[in-house]
């Protein structure tokens, strides 16, 4: 065997069993509303929920959730208007999202949970932890939607103004998406995949416009949080700037912060070990 073919099934054997899925894809229906999620692991412990950020959808942790599963049972939901759950509204907002977790943790006959939310997932784990605090074990935001802006460097910016920001979305393709990722949302553009660019090619326009155009300031909302609460959050994220992270750490009362260097608004995936092993770690 000589040295290439070697090497090659050394990276192999790194790296291909982080994209091996070992989970369940199933659909439930909430309110009529069609929804996609996935779920793998134990009961033996206080369940994980997953709840993705902006644009995205549970395939944005495919480097998490095999892992995470190995310590405990791990769901993570579609929201209405992303991924593979239903499309049929014109109107979506971080209040209605919540009373749809709430729904699908009674749904589950779940009553008690650790929730991990991302971007505007985020927003909605910390609205439904002010809101159902005895059903929250532990919170995780991960570069969450949530506090005022302290800077937005985003180009996503544009897309917040009427008309212009509708525009852009209906000339948007593949390559276009593609490039908003690379240099919105990554640090490190190596890290946007084709299926990163799929999954989002299936959000809803009018989810997505929504969603981005009425952010929601949950300060108050974070006085309320007295369970243990993990910030984990990129350095170098335009979208949520780190400097709203020390606002979450300033609110939240029993909180720990960790910042990763060279890295954007998915730590979840540009650090993945480290991000796996922090998470893993603080549920314990």
């Amino acid at each position: 065997m000589n040295k290439k073919n070697l090497l090659i099934i050394l990276i192999l054997s790194i790296f291909l069993p982080r994209f091996i899925y070992s989970y369940e894809e199933k659909y439930t229906k909430i309110d009529g509303q069609k929804i996609f999620f996935i779920t793998a692991g134990e009961d033996d412990k206080t369940p994980l929920l997953i709840i993705h950020g902006l644009g995205m959808s549970s395939g944005f942790w495919i480097n998490n959730i095999d892992i995470l599963a190995g310590k405990r049972r791990v769901y993570a939901l579609d929201l209405p208007g992303f991924g593979h759950s239903e499309k049929n509204k014109k109107s979506y907002s971080v209040k209605s999202y919540t009373v749809l977790i709430n729904k699908f943790l009674a749904q589950q006959k779940i009553s008690k949970v650790i929730l991990l939310g991302h971007s505007i997932g985020g927003a909605v784990s910390v609205l439904y932890t002010a809101a159902y605090p005895e059903q929250v074990e532990k919170l995780i935001l991960a570069d969450s939607e949530g506090v005022k802006n302290v800077k937005n460097d985003s180009f996503l910016n544009l897309v917040k103004i009427p008309i212009i920001g509708d525009i852009l979305f209906i000339m948007r393709d593949r390559d276009m998406i593609r490039k908003s990722l690379q240099t919105d949302i990554f640090y490190n553009p190596h890290f946007v995949t084709e299926l990163f660019v799929q999954e989002v090619s299936h959000g809803s326009r009018d989810a997505f416009l929504s969603l981005l155009r009425n952010s929601i300031d949950l300060t108050d909302e974070l006085k309320k949080i007295q369970c243990q609460t993990l910030l984990i959050w990129g350095e170098n994220d335009k979208l949520y700037p780190v400097g709203n992270a020390h606002v979450f750490n300033e609110k939240i009362k029993n909180t720990y912060l960790i910042v990763f260097s060279e890295s954007g608004t998915c730590s979840n995936i540009e650090k993945f070990d480290a991000f796996n092993e922090a998470v893993i770690k603080f549920m314990e």
